[in-house]
């Protein structure tokens, strides 16, 4: 039997990423991470294998890095991770919405699609989640997200219907048009124009944002009903973020 060995080809080029997600098996650490050059790439790391760069991957932490591929499988080689507070210091509140956010990303953004804007959005939301209210910064972030992702709601013109109720939320419905078997629904001016300002909203300004409790309970809402729409997929991260009350 003529045995093939395998070897691992170094890809001639340093990753800047965030940290998405981790998956550990006995033996490697599956990881997820939005990169600047290539959007996400799924990583393999060896458990306990010193490689350079001792610091501990985490959830949204900011990891450099070079890869060595095998077949269709990419490991990770030299790397450094830094944890920012919000990877270290997370309470429950903010765990569930940087969960909720990651989520987002995972089901609106397919593997190899690379995006300055989201990647940048990411980095200033791993920035901002422990300085100010976590619910505020990923409702603003994940409406900004739908945009990047080439969903850009017409706040003008998009109908809004009610589908139903599930988990304490309200499921709704959004488009150009309504299906004839969902319920129309009147949004107030006052969320359209919230809406806008959400989509807009500059991060390094120093402006107080002045947010209605009603108004912003139905974006955040419809954001997640938004999501599940556009993705197809059900966001499971949230039923935590309902068993913390409004």
């Amino acid at each position: 039997m003529n045995m093939m060995k395998r070897y691992k080809t170094p890809i001639n080029r340093t990753y800047h990423g965030v940290v998405l997600k981790i998956k550990k098996s006995d033996l490697y650490q599956h990881i997820t991470v939005y990169t600047k050059e290539e959007g996400l790439l799924h990583i393999v790391h060896r458990r306990g294998k010193k490689i350079l760069g001792n610091h501990t991957i985490l959830p949204l932490g900011w990891l450099i890095f070079n890869i060595l591929k095998e077949e269709q499988i990419l490991f990770l080689s030299e790397f450094e991770c830094t944890n920012t507070k919000a990877t270290l210091n997370l309470s429950l509140d903010y765990f569930i919405y940087s969960q909720i956010f990651i989520e987002m990303i995972l089901s609106l953004i397919p593997p190899g699609v690379t995006d300055h804007q989201i990647y940048q959005l990411l980095c200033t939301y791993t920035q901002t989640l422990l300085k100010k209210d976590p619910r505020i910064v990923t409702i603003i972030a994940g409406w900004q997200l739908i945009g990047y992702a080439g969903y850009y709601p017409d706040v003008n013109y998009m109908q809004i219907g009610i589908l139903g109720k599930k988990k304490n939320r309200i499921l709704y419905y959004l488009g150009d048009n309504l299906p004839i078997n969902v319920l129309p629904h009147k949004l107030m001016p006052s969320v359209r124009t919230l809406w806008k300002t959400l989509l807009q909203y500059n991060w390094n300004t120093t402006a107080v944002l002045q947010i209605n409790k009603t108004d912003i309970v139905i974006l955040e809402n419809l954001l997640y009903s938004y999501i599940e729409q556009c993705s197809e997929k059900e966001l499971k991260s949230i039923n935590a973020r309902y068993e913390l009350g409004e």
